[in-house]
């Protein structure tokens, strides 16, 4: 491949066993992109190409597969309009939001779907195995797969801005963007999912993306030889150290108390490796360095001197909070902000419902907010239909039309 901006590297896996292993080649060719991405096979050079981008600039390649998609007649989404009226807004792009936008969509209803990103959660996580019928496959794949089956459909789209508010007027809800676009419906299907868990410490946020991460899957290889940190006790925390343990020189695990609630088995693997040294007792107070990430300040839970840890990253698996803020003085929440919802995923407001990780559905797993999602779309459609406030001229009928 001729590029001043590619630099590719051939290698014989029969003489380098160490990278045949590394990367699980079992059969060649293997592209490895960036260490991480990597494609089977030959491949015409057109599709390497769109691997390459999808990898580098993951922007422009969704923009030119969807105008690929759009050209090929499989991408009818529409754009928004404020001055419209809609029958029902799903707020949210993850699997609930994007399932919701299917089935509103097959029962004719005028649909519109804000979200400020397509994929959410999923989109950091490297495979997925108990998704039915697809095991083993990659999070951003699925998204990508969940996206075009939604775009197949004529609904509108806002993309690419938050959701600050969402109130009710004497005849509709109306939903607020941060950049001040309102738009109106009928009904609402809130699927704002959850969100990273932040330490709150000084200058966090300045760092997120510059030495602070949260999916280690994803960012493991950028720190090959590197020193890290992971604040957590939990699955996650463990997961993300076994993730950097074949990449990283060294690997602090940091956890706030001296009992962690992760599977036995993976703090004994990550127990043993011999880069991973545990912190207990321990919180993170400060990030050192001004304008570069250069360590994090480390001080015991309770009282005691402080210590600094000279690191490249630090990756913070502390859970995750509820999106429920724009709808925090409207609907009921529970003690963890989770929106509240019954069986139909009907809130405590006639029209509105939620499906997803927002809400207090048992279990936060994709299957289940897909499954939420189409019934909270199906509820929404016989709610439009008992009020007179949808042109569809599909009944209320089985779930599995």
């Amino acid at each position: 491949m001729a590029s001043d901006h590619i630099r590719a590297d051939m290698v014989d896996a029969s003489e380098f066993s160490t990278l045949s292993q590394k990367y699980n080649v079992s059969g060649v060719p293997k592209t490895i992109i960036n260490g991480s991405q990597f494609i089977e096979g030959t491949q015409p050079i057109d599709r390497l190409f769109l691997e390459i981008l999808k990898v580098v600039h993951p922007e422009e390649f969704e923009k030119l597969k969807s105008e690929v998609r759009a050209a090929r007649g499989g991408r009818r989404v529409r754009n928004p309009n404020p001055e419209h009226i809609y029958e029902v807004a799903i707020v949210g792009g993850g699997p609930a939001a994007m399932s919701a936008g299917v089935y509103a969509a097959r029962k004719e209803l005028d649909t519109l779907m804000i979200a400020q990103e397509i994929g959410g959660q999923v989109n950091y996580t490297a495979s997925i195995d108990n998704y039915l019928g697809l095991p083993g496959i990659g999070g951003k794949e699925l998204t990508e797969m969940f996206r075009e089956h939604v775009e197949r459909y004529p609904i509108a789209q806002a993309l690419g801005d938050e959701v600050v508010s969402i109130r009710r007027d004497e005849e509709h809800y109306v939903v607020t963007l941060k950049k001040g676009v309102g738009y109106r419906a009928h009904s609402v299907i809130y699927c704002s999912g959850k969100e990273y868990r932040r330490l709150g410490i000084p200058r966090e946020e300045q760092f997120i993306g510059r030495g602070i991460a949260f999916c280690a899957t994803c960012d493991a290889p950028l720190y090959k030889d590197r020193r890290v940190a992971v604040v957590g006790g939990g699955n996650s925390a463990f997961t993300a150290a076994r993730d950097l343990v074949n990449f990283a020189s060294e690997i602090y695990l940091i956890h706030r108390r001296d009992e962690f609630t992760a599977d036995p088995a993976l703090i004994r693997q990550v127990s043993k490796a011999g880069n991973v040294k545990i912190l207990t007792n321990r919180v993170v107070r400060d990030i050192l360095g001004q304008e570069k990430f250069e360590g994090i300040r480390i001080r015991p839970s309770g009282d005691g001197p402080g210590e600094d840890l000279k690191v490249d990253g630090m990756f913070l698996e502390i859970g995750l909070i509820p999106n429920s803020d724009p709808v925090r003085e409207m609907v009921q929440l529970n003690e963890k902000g989770e929106v509240r919802i019954n069986h139909r995923n009907e809130t405590n407001l006639p029209g509105f419902f939620a499906a997803g990780d927002v809400t207090d559905v048992f279990e936060k797993q994709i299957c289940i907010a897909v499954g939420d999602g189409a019934k909270a779309a199906l509820a929404a459609h016989e709610y439009l239909l008992e009020h007179q406030l949808t042109q569809s001229k599909v009944k209320v009928g089985d779930a599995w039309e």
